[in-house]
């Protein structure tokens, strides 16, 4: 065991770690902190808040209440309040109505939550004339989310998980995320060692919930037999990442070729058969979302489009979501919405 001063400043060292690789935190610049009252959120805007002086950087909280666990919810964000104030970081509040949103635009209640917890995050941030958000998702989030990914049969892009800055167009903002290579332990820790009392969500014990299950049934049962399998899941999401960012780059080479109108994308058929079969998938994957955004495109149908592409004859053609069809025609490959294909 590390005693809790090592780990403490180990926490901080993996902030100023990611800052240093990814240059999260420029200097002069201001960053907005996702606060729940839980310890993980509260270490991060601890350590945030005891390094803006070392990074040149203004630190800022927001906390949101979703609505779903009535007294209990409305007490967590006015601790993060005073937790935040306690150690002089400029803190906003906010509220809202999940169930309500959710019922309304007839959508799940987590989507709902994730949803409206991003536009407040992104307004706040608006406010202090930033777009760069940071949350606490750490180690063990990080394995949580490439085994849910796994299990439900994803690919590379699944197994590489949360990245430590993305951008989310649709929110205007750049998600940060300095503490995925830090554990839980470490983060209990480093609350112990600054005397941070945090606040406990009861919905988070709710096993229902297939990340809950896995964090308290699926994880703590694997690390009897593999300890630290988190870390090392953390690991492999960030060894996924670097391929997939290589693989992308590659693979907009292949979709500079494309010829891109409003309701097809046509490519030369030797120039697909020509390349490498990840391209090919990423390619086809690509294609969909350029003219269907919102279809799931299933491994199987990426499949069957590259061997339609490969080795179908001229007419033929294949289902794909979204409204799309992928077909051969002449020399060149296409995905092109049905409605609009003679």
């Amino acid at each position: 065991m590390y005693p809790h001063g090592w780990l403490a400043v180990n926490i901080q060292n993996a902030v100023l770690t990611a800052n240093r690789k990814l240059a999260l935190f420029p200097a002069g610049s201001t960053v907005v902190v996702g606060v729940s009252g839980g310890a993980d959120s509260l270490a991060l805007l601890h350590a945030l808040a005891s390094l803006r002086k070392r990074l040149g950087v203004q630190v800022a909280a927001a906390t949101l209440d979703h609505g779903l666990r009535g007294a209990a919810g409305a007490e967590d964000a006015a601790y993060a309040v005073r937790m935040a104030e306690q150690w002089n970081v400029p803190v906003t509040a906010g509220q809202v109505d999940v169930r309500g949103e959710a019922a309304r635009t007839k959508r799940g209640i987590e989507e709902t939550a994730r949803d409206l917890r991003y536009r407040f995050l992104a307004q706040v941030a608006a406010d202090h004339g930033t777009s760069r958000v940071a949350v606490a998702h750490h180690a063990g989030d990080q394995a949580e989310t490439v085994l849910l990914h796994l299990f439900r049969g994803a690919g590379l892009n699944g197994l590489a998980g949360m990245r430590v800055a993305a951008r989310l167009p649709e929110y205007e903002i750049v998600l940060l995320r300095p503490l995925l290579a830090v554990t839980r332990r470490e983060i209990e820790a480093y609350c112990a060692s600054h005397q941070i009392a945090a606040r406990e969500d009861a919905s988070n014990a709710d096993t229902q919930l297939a990340r809950n299950w896995l964090r308290h049934t699926v994880l703590p049962l694997i690390e009897t037999r593999f300890p630290g399998a988190p870390r090392a899941l953390s690991d492999l999401a960030e060894s996924a990442a670097r391929d997939v960012d290589w693989l992308e780059a590659l693979a907009g080479e292949l979709a500079a070729q494309a010829v891109v109108s409003e309701d097809a994308v046509r490519l030369p058929r030797p120039v697909f058969a020509a390349a490498p079969a990840p391209l090919q998938a990423r390619f086809i994957r690509w294609a969909v979302h350029l003219l269907a955004p919102d279809a799931e495109l299933s491994y199987e149908r990426t499949a069957a489009a590259a061997g339609l592409f490969i080795v179908g004859e001229r007419g033929q053609r294949i289902e794909l979501p979204g409204g799309l069809s992928a077909l051969v025609d002449r020399e060149d490959v296409i995905v092109v919405r049905l409605d609009s294909w003679n």
